[in-house]
This record gives structure tokens, sequence and C-alpha cells, in this order.
């Protein structure tokens, strides 16, 4: 673990600290870091900051302001200038919205100027919720358990018999896209894009803040909830794995990324929890909120999700088989009298294909430069029996598994596990949600979100196309059990 005491006096301020953390690309070192921090006479502001900076349903209302040149050392009357006091200033002026607009920055680059240049550096990264150092609120309350407030986030029940049948009829079938969820918040004078994580999006276009922002005046505050999609040049839907990068560059092209909306809830109802109220909306009023909204203003790049109003167990069949032919992952059925709340709900189902296939290994790669893992194992290629689908398996290892597997395909003057594993024709077993077509070699196949189980060392043989394409019309199949 790292101690302060034994940083040879570079942690003199909150900066040095994150940019510590910034320069560390391990995650367990981030966090013995952020350990060393907590044992630390630095814990009581460290806190602070993490709390002012990653805490999702705390907004500053400033989007673009500027740290002012030459910061002056000397002190406005009753201000220090120190980080503490800055927190407590922006907590009382840009939270409550005791000053707004113009006079808000005017009054911000005001206390910045009268602030070390370090802290008011600090100060800035919390009101921009982004401290730079490449760790989120979920690592933070690993090491401070339960500082930060999980964003809220309503989550849907698994599949399961049971489940569905306690659906009440009619319900309705909306598509499963494969984007990045995003909240929207929309207060009176700002517009902020959330990650479930509780990270902000930085995919604000003026043009459609403007919209948001006078419906917000208009008519209350509100949270739209749906996924951020990317468009590729020929109109198709960039993959998930590009997309998230795509709108976290400095260069994206902003009409190119949409939002596919499904929920728009009045702010206190999604922040119930922090305010200790309940939410008491059904589901059909927001979403018939949510339709006129968008039918009103079409050229805001945020459509409605598919959706169908289904009356019989045929009809939410139809729907499933009809995303599943074209490559889509799935559904959420929701009833039409649901409540939103913060944690899991019965009245949300989410109907996708799960099963597990066994592949054949037939290479091992590092991770993406740049990324985590970009000196350990990435991941494996693999294909199935018949050679008809391959498939690159990149997730469902533990750091451990990652770390010491390369360490053992580096090894022996370059005869690695990974090595014996491919001429071995190594099984292992996957998780899938489903079989698609590749979208880099015509007439190949791929499978849907795969992700590592464990190696089989019982078994020698791959499964093949037929057999997964088997599995997946047995998931589809059991639905029809339901019918009565």
């Amino acid at each position: 673990m790292y101690i302060l005491n034994n940083w040879e006096g570079k942690m003199t301020n909150v900066l040095a600290l994150l940019e510590t953390i910034a320069a560390e690309p391990s995650k367990n070192a981030k966090q013995d870091l952020l350990r060393g921090i907590q044992a630390s006479d630095q814990n009581e502001l460290f806190q602070e900051v993490l709390k002012a900076s990653q805490t999702s349903t705390t907004a500053y209302n400033i989007k673009q302001f500027d740290i002012p040149q030459g910061l002056r050392t000397e002190h406005l009357e009753g201000f220090t200038g120190t980080l503490e006091q800055g927190i407590d200033w922006i907590q009382e002026n840009l939270v409550t919205r005791k000053l707004t607009g113009n006079e808000a920055k005017d009054e911000l680059q005001h206390l910045l100027h009268h602030m070390l240049e370090d802290d008011a550096e600090v100060l800035s990264r919390i009101i921009k919720k982004d401290l730079r150092s490449g760790f989120s609120s979920s690592t933070t309350n690993k090491i401070w358990k339960s500082l930060i407030p999980v964003h809220p986030y309503n989550q849907c029940s698994a599949f399961s018999t049971k489940v569905l049948e306690n659906l009440q009829l009619p319900v309705r079938s909306q598509l499963k896209s494969d984007g990045l969820y995003c909240d929207t918040v929309v207060t009176v004078d700002s517009v902020t894009y959330w990650t479930r994580q509780g990270n902000e999006l930085p995919i604000n276009d003026p043009q459609r803040d403007a919209v948001l922002l006078a419906e917000a005046n208009a008519t209350g505050e509100f949270v739209i909830m749906g996924e951020a999609l990317v468009t590729e040049e020929d109109g198709s839907v960039m993959a998930r794995e590009a997309s998230n990068g795509y709108m976290n560059r400095d260069d994206k092209d902003l009409s190119r990324i949409h939002i596919a909306a499904w929920h728009m809830l009045p702010l206190s109802e999604w922040n119930a929890k922090h305010l200790k109220i309940k939410a008491t909306t059904i589901y059909d009023v927001c979403f018939a909120r949510l339709t006129a909204f968008l039918a009103a203003n079409p050229t805001i790049r945020i459509e409605l999700t598919e959706d169908r109003l289904c009356h019989t167990v045929q009809d939410i069949v139809a729907h499933f088989k009809d995303v599943r032919d074209r490559g889509e992952e799935g559904l959420i059925l929701k009833s039409p009298n649901a409540v939103w709340k913060d944690g899991k709900s019965k009245d949300m189902v989410k109907l996708k294909v799960v099963i597990e296939v066994e592949m054949e290994v037939i290479e091992w790669y590092y991770g993406h430069a740049g990324h985590q893992h970009e000196h350990n194992l990435g991941g494996f290629k693999a294909r199935s029996k018949c050679g008809k689908i391959e498939v690159r398996c990149g997730g469902g290892y533990s750091l451990k598994q990652r770390e010491g597997w390369i360490r053992d395909f580096e090894a022996l003057n370059g005869v690695s596990r990974a090595d014996r594993a491919v001429a071995e024709k190594a099984i292992f077993t996957m998780k899938c949600n489903g079989v698609t077509t590749s979208r880099s070699k015509p007439g190949m196949y791929s499978l849907y979100l795969p992700r590592f189980k464990e190696f089989r060392i019982d078994k020698s043989v791959a499964d093949d196309l037929i057999k997964i394409q088997e599995q997946e019309a047995a998931f589809t199949d059991a639905l029809k059990l339901l019918e009565k």
C-alpha cells in the first residue's frame, strides 16, 4: 500500500494527489493510492472533494468557464482562499441557484481569481464533475463505503417464467437498443447527460439543449431516460464498443449522436430517494408526455424507442422474434401502471437471449493501447466447430486471470500457455445473447455480447452453428409455454 509519508514530499495538495492517481495505469494501484490518502491527514478534505465532484444529483448549473490568468494569493474579505471555502461557496451559491447565468459566471471568476492556482484548478474540476484521475464513484465507495450516493437507476428484473407471469397484460414491449444508457437531466437552467454509473457524458448540443431548457421552463424540470447511439456515415448504428469511445472524443460530430428515449420523469421523482419522497406518476403518463414532446420537436435527435402495446403472449413472442431477426438484443416489457423507483422493479422485465456455448480457442491478444489492460490479456479469439462462427471474447475475465495468464503466456522462451491452448484446441464456455451475422466477414457469424465463463478440460469439441442456433430458438420457444 502507498502511504503519503512515503511519497517523498510530492503530495503537497489535492491537485498533486489527483495527478499522482491519474498517472497510475493500474486500477489496483489507484485503489492503493486512495487507501493511502484515507490513512493520511488529507482524508477529510479529499472526501469533500470526492462528494462534491462525484455525486450525480448535485448540479452546479455552469457549463463553460475559464480559470482566470494571473491568480493572486491575496484574499477577499471573509474568504481566505482555501479549497474548503471554495467548495462551500459553490454549494451555497451554484447548487441552490442563488446565483445563475452570467452573474454566477462573473462571481465564480472573481472567486477563482482569489484562490491559489492549484486549488482553483481542483475547484474547476469539481464544477465540471471530472477530477481527471481515472476512477469513478464505484471505486470511491470501495475505499470510503457509501460515501457517494448511487446514481438513481430503475433496474429491470431478469427474465424468468415466474416474473413474466406476474406481469399483467397488456404490457409495453420496447426495443432494448445496444447503446450507452443515458439520463438527460434538465433543470430550468442546465442540461446534463449522465451514464448509469453517474459519470457525465460530454454530448451537449446547443440546439437540442435550448429546446430542452425551454420545455423545462414551460412545463417543469425533468429527466429523459434512454440510450445514446452513434450513427455511421451510412446511417447504420455504430457498435457499442466503438460508440462509447466516440462520444468521449473531443472531435466528435454531435449530429451523429442520437438518443433512443423511453421515459420522461419529473426531476423530483427521479430524485425521490434523495428528497425522501415517493414517485407517484405511472409510466403511461410519463410515456405520453415524452411522445408528445418528441412529436413537437422532431429535429433534436432524441427519438422515441420502438414500442408496441402487447395484449397477448403471442404479441410478445412476435415482437421478440422480430427484433432478434433484425440482430437486436431483445426487449424490455413494462407495465403501463409501473411507477419509477430507484432500484429493481418487478413491473419491468428484460427479455433477451442468454445462452452458454462451447468455443475453440484460436488465438489470444493484449488489451487495447491506452486501456487499463493493454499489458495484460485482452481476450481470446474463438471459433465454432464448423468454422462458421468467429468471435473475439474480451469480457468476463477477472483482473487476476488477466495478469496471471499473461505471465504464463509470455514465459518459457515464447512457448506460452496460450500457444499450447491454441495447439491443443482448448475449449472454453462463454455466455452470449445469441447469434448475429458478422459485420466484417460476409457469410460468417459472430456472437452477441460474448463473455468468458470457464475453460472446459472435460471437453474437446466445440459447438457448431446449428447447435448454437437451436439453443437460441429454444429460448424463444420457452416463451410460448406461458400462453394460456
